[in-house]
């Protein structure tokens, strides 16, 4: 998503409520402004979640509401200018767009499959320090190497392996649905699924869950 106004870049879906108002009064007095955003990483950090633009009241605002709400403030929005990454391959774009129904392609400069792990190659991949471990939360307790999904926002990985949670237990079946997941979830998984530029492992939970004690630092819950 790429409000057409700026001369310099700017992470447009970090602002919210009166700040996401002086950013677009700014932009409007200044004139000739892009502010550039990336719709499906907000709400993925541990503050500033809540409020407009977007939510409306306690409801989640889809993509399209934010966006005919931008145009309604008389801003050009010009959807496809970033829309391939730089960083994910073909295969994984493909299967963020499949999985979760956000639209990312890639500029092919990288290689990588989607990868589903098995009890049989799961020691092989948690011991591997080439492969970083993103797990939903508290990848601190664990003796991986490994990061909370949020806190991966912005990097780029040689591989990575996501943990996912019992949300996702059936994100390898063709029916899975996204309807009853939040939004800020589903975007915590999509900054998680773009992080690498190589190989992407899976792990459901119930994989993990088999062997994660061996991986818990003492005094970790």
């Amino acid at each position: 998503m790429l409000p057409h106004m700026l001369m310099m870049p700017h992470e447009f879906q970090d602002f919210r409520e009166y700040d996401f108002d002086l950013i677009c009064g700014l932009a409007k007095y200044a004139g000739n402004v892009m502010l550039v955003g990336d719709f499906y990483q907000h709400s993925v950090s541990a503050n500033n979640n809540k409020g407009r633009p977007f939510q409306n009241r306690k409801e989640d605002v889809s993509y399209q509401d934010f966006i005919s709400n931008l145009r309604n403030m008389d801003f050009s929005v010009d959807e496809n200018l970033l829309l391939k990454s730089r960083r994910c391959s073909q295969d994984v774009c493909e299967f963020i767009s499949l999985k979760l129904g956000i639209n990312i392609e890639s500029q092919g400069i990288n290689t990588g499959s989607v990868k589903w792990i098995d009890e049989s190659q799961l020691e092989d991949i948690l011991q591997n320090n080439g492969i970083v471990k993103l797990v939903y939360s508290k990848a601190s307790d664990y003796t991986l190497k490994s990061v909370n999904w949020s806190y991966s926002k912005g990097d780029t990985m040689d591989e990575v392996c996501v943990i996912l949670t019992q949300d996702f237990e059936k994100l390898d079946q063709d029916d899975f649905n996204i309807a009853k997941i939040s939004q800020s979830t589903i975007n915590k998984l999509y900054v998680a699924l773009s992080r690498t530029k190589g190989n992407l492992h899976l792990v459901k939970k119930s994989v993990f869950d088999k062997v994660k004690n061996n991986y818990k630092k003492e005094g970790a819950q």
